[in-house]
């Protein structure tokens, strides 16, 4: 797996803008060549508490989406600049040009797209787990098990809509409860702590978690599908530039790799779509 030693808080971004383009100062900008010979950049706000797809390591910036994402700027003949933020502030971020797009464990979802043009990446799913001893516990089995007790779901998700759909639907009254938290490590120390007895996360974060932890385990399959996206603002050429990119990672077996390396040979997208049109 690749390193990746540039990550910029964003107290330092001004600072790369202002040397990086000398007409106005902002992400979309820096992202505009100036000159016959000058390299487009593309500065991504992405997380780095969400192995296995992004997060920082002896001091390194690593991942899949930093992997793949290193590949597509190369193919695609940008620079490319990390941008560490809070995933509750990528698409501020964007929009109010602290960076030029976002590729973080972001889900393209109808209303991101209200905001966003997405290049989606890769599949997903939402999906339950807790800890052996809860299960013992409480007697969770399945995801029936887990209507009438409490599952933590990181607010800035989409998590909660879908555990409360999959309740309507299955617990007959004896709903789940969700209990919002600040993210997904507070989601998990809800659970460690006895105020929760499972989680939602997605399914490639679980299998990392549980190589991590031989107390976690899985509750059932995942109850969604859903897919990751690279968000640009509507209209940028960069759209394009990186579906192409994609396109050509996919059909020369890049894009194949990089995904086995991180474990994720089962999420590849065969391809490449926009705001799910297709899917």
């Amino acid at each position: 797996m690749k390193k990746n030693k540039t990550l910029l808080a964003f107290g330092a971004i001004g600072a790369l803008l202002l040397t990086s383009c000398a007409s106005g100062g902002d992400a979309e900008q820096s992202g505009d060549a100036t000159g016959d010979d000058a390299t487009q950049t593309v500065i991504f706000s992405t997380g780095t508490q969400f192995p296995p797809m992004g997060y920082v390591e002896g001091g390194d910036l690593i991942g899949f989406d930093i992997d793949l994402g290193n590949a597509l700027a190369e193919r695609a003949g940008v620079e490319v600049e990390w941008a560490e933020s809070e995933f509750s502030q990528f698409l501020a971020d964007v929009n109010s040009g602290r960076s030029n797009a976002v590729l973080g464990a972001m889900l393209d979802t109808p209303e991101r797209q209200e905001t966003l043009t997405w290049v989606d990446y890769l599949e997903s799913g939402f999906q339950f787990f807790t800890m052996k001893d809860t299960a013992d516990e409480h007697g969770i089995s399945g995801i029936e098990d887990l209507c009438g007790l409490t599952v933590a779901a990181s607010r800035n998700s989409t998590y909660a809509g879908s555990i409360n759909d999959w309740s309507a639907e299955n617990c007959d009254g004896d709903d789940i409860t969700v209990l919002d938290t600040d993210g997904s490590p507070d989601a998990l120390l809800q659970l460690r702590q006895g105020r929760a007895q499972a989680v939602m996360q997605t399914s490639e974060a679980i299998a990392y978690i549980a190589s991590q932890d031989e107390k976690i385990m899985p509750v059932g399959d995942p109850i969604t599908s859903a897919f990751y996206g690279i968000g640009f603002p509507k209209g940028d050429p960069m759209v394009e530039q990186f579906q192409t990119a994609l396109e050509e990672l996919i059909a020369d077996g890049t894009y194949a790799e990089i995904a086995a390396e991180w474990g994720l040979d089962a999420q590849t997208v065969d391809q490449v779509t926009i705001n799910l049109e297709g899917l």
